[in-house]
């Protein structure tokens, strides 16, 4: 039987598994990011979403594929994105459907992941986010709804301090925030467990940064962080297959990002929300068996 301190760091793992951190001080220092985005932006059901969403996810994987898979958080990561995600629908002003939407999603998303990982591991990789997005994919296509965002109303500030504040917020992002504060707190949770993918997370998000502003993306979207998040999580996801960051390394990871980049704006162009698809898709494709 899971005692509840055990219960809570299970459930904070799968807060840090969004950044490939099993680590339940960065999952706690993820939720407290979340946190001061959903209290800034006065969105308190992104807190509550989150943690339902993460707390159902692992339940669910427990109950099917046994307790003992459930304590790295694993089951519990693409539940938390669920509950992000599903709480900045137009569908949340109807709580209770938002609710139900948002339980079913997260439930589905431990057998989504197992199917997923294993036809994925043919090309040496796991899926990722991947559960995450098709569900919410599928939430979007059934609803006719996208993730409400006001970012691209807000002028992106210029210089130095906008190119910074862009960093953090792409980092934000990951978890769909629109926060420099929360991004900042990111970078603390990854640090927590590993300085080297907090390095990581900050160099993807600045080439995201810079490979749409050379394609010519939206100033507003790109001050805002829309191009950092899946450029950093791709960042940690291929820069860490490596011993050393060298030359030869710091070159793929950074044409990784910069493939990221070009995905989005398609993904963008066809007219879906990308998500994390971008990071996904670039991850995949760069694989090594």
């Amino acid at each position: 039987m899971v005692n509840a301190i055990e219960w809570i760091k299970i459930l904070m793992r799968g807060f840090g598994q969004v950044m490939f951190r099993c680590n339940a001080v960065s999952g706690a220092l993820f939720f407290a990011g979340i946190c001061a985005a959903a209290i800034c932006s006065d969105n308190h059901s992104m807190i509550w979403g989150s943690l339902a969403g993460g707390a159902i996810a692992t339940a669910v994987g427990a109950a099917i594929y046994g307790r003992e898979s459930a304590t790295d958080g694993a089951w519990g990561f693409n539940g938390v994105l669920v509950g992000c995600a599903l709480t900045a629908l137009p569908i949340a002003a109807s709580r209770p459907f938002m609710w139900a939407v948002l339980a079913l999603g997260a439930a589905l998303s431990p057998a989504a992941k197992k199917m997923l990982d294993k036809a994925l591991s043919k090309v040496g990789s796991g899926s990722l986010t991947l559960p995450f997005v098709i569900i919410t994919w599928l939430a979007i296509m059934i609803f006719g709804t996208n993730p409400a965002s006001s970012t691209d109303a807000i002028p992106a500030a210029a210089g130095i301090d906008g190119f910074s504040t862009a960093i953090l917020k792409g980092l934000s992002e990951v978890f769909l925030a629109d926060s420099a504060i929360t991004g900042f707190i990111f970078i603390a949770a990854l640090a927590a467990d590993s300085r080297r993918s907090a390095a990581l997370a900050l160099f993807g998000s600045a080439i995201g940064i810079v490979a749409a502003t050379i394609a010519g993306a939206s100033p507003a979207a790109i001050g805002n962080g829309l191009y950092g998040f899946s450029p950093a999580l791709t960042a940690i996801a291929v820069g860490s297959r490596f011993d050393r960051l060298g030359i030869a390394p710091a070159a793929y990871t950074l044409l990784a990002c910069g493939a990221t980049v070009i995905i989005q704006i398609l993904i963008e162009i066809a007219g879906i929300p990308p998500l994390t698809a971008p990071f996904c898709i670039a991850t995949l494709l760069s694989a090594r068996k």
